[in-house]
């Protein structure tokens, strides 16, 4: 479980943009990495699924469907299989933003293989 993290949309033709040019465009809460931030909430992993909890309401896809987990400098960003959308994730503390994308790798990799995970007590 992660709190206080940032459900953001990437808008890749504004990545790279100069800080001037964010500024004055018509997207509120745009970075220049291309991401746009979304909804504040709390990101949670289970051996099933990944789950944004916001004040949206909530958002779940399974993790077997996940083919790609990407850490950035202050971002995680999620790909899946399926037609479902990729899902792109603020961290502001970025602590355990390596360890998180690595278990989402590591329980994907699970899923797909249909083992059960073993949890050390």
């Amino acid at each position: 479980m992660l709190s206080g993290v940032v459900q953001a949309d990437f808008h890749p033709h504004l990545a790279g943009r100069p800080a001037s040019a964010l500024r004055h465009g018509l997207i509120s809460g745009l970075r220049n990495d291309g991401l746009v931030r979304k909804d504040n909430g709390t990101l949670y992993i289970t051996t099933h699924r990944i789950y944004f909890v916001g004040s949206g309401g909530i958002v779940g896809r399974a993790i077997r469907d996940v083919i790609q987990c990407q850490a950035g400098r202050d971002a995680i960003h999620i790909s899946f299989a399926s037609n479902a959308p990729a899902m792109h994730f603020i961290v502001p503390h970025t602590s355990g933003l390596l360890i998180t994308a690595a278990a989402i790798r590591k329980l994907a990799s699970i899923a797909r293989s249909h083992q059960t995970p073993e949890i050390a007590a």
